[in-house]
């Protein structure tokens, strides 16, 4: 997204705000700069790091105190919305939307969405996901086979999920006396599960992130 400008009206007062991405090197190592007009002026700066290691990268406004950021390999659509805090100047993720672009021979729905309710208490802030530190957004996973969800002890529950299931993941942890790899999943079904799995057992991510490495 280097060198683009957006622009919109995100708090309604008539005055135009932007979102201008300068130009760098070859590697795609900028800095993207969000300006709000008002009687709070400000300006947030955004390191971007490699294109935040995105095939497609972008930053626009979307309505009112929001906006939305598009980060996907090709053929995967990832929209991310933050919702801008006046008092703490910051954007949560508000809503995650996953669309898998490209035709697939698996009789499987392509569409995910994770609402406002299930993020927004989680105070993942735009400038956490993206930083120069690299890329470090949720992601969309699919369940490989049956398995079994663990409470935060990482005690074996009798619940379970199954081939195909999709989640979010929200974290990961390695266990540092069994070296055992742990992701922190939201699962939407006929009830809203936020617990952990077994990280071998998720597979096709939506997208490559840092926080998903556990070398981290």
């Amino acid at each position: 997204m280097s060198g683009i400008t957006n622009t919109g009206d995100i708090n309604n007062d008539g005055i135009e705000d932007a979102i201008e991405c300068s130009n760098n090197t070859v590697n795609e190592d900028y800095q993207c700069i969000i300006y709000i007009s008002g009687e709070k002026k400000t300006k947030n700066i955004l390191q971007v790091k490699n294109n935040n290691e995105c095939s497609y990268f972008s930053m626009s406004f979307t309505k009112k105190n929001e906006l939305r950021v598009e980060c996907g390999p090709r053929g995967i659509y990832n929209g991310y919305y933050y919702r801008y805090n006046d008092s703490e100047n910051n954007w949560f993720l508000s809503r995650y939307e996953y669309i898998l672009e490209s035709d697939s021979s698996d009789d499987i729905e392509n569409n995910f969405t994770v609402d406002s309710n299930i993020l927004m208490p989680l105070k993942r802030s735009l400038f956490q996901d993206i930083s120069g530190k690299g890329n470090r957004m949720v992601a969309m996973g699919y369940v490989k086979e049956k398995t079994y969800i663990y409470d935060n002890n990482y005690r074996k529950t009798k619940m379970y999920l199954v081939k195909r299931d999709k989640v979010l993941i929200l974290d990961a942890k390695q266990d540092p006396l069994t070296n055992k790899k742990w992701y922190q999943i939201y699962f939407k079904g006929k009830r809203d599960i936020i617990a952990w799995v077994n990280a071998d057992d998720i597979e096709y991510l939506s997208l490559h992130t840092k926080f998903l490495e556990f070398s981290r």
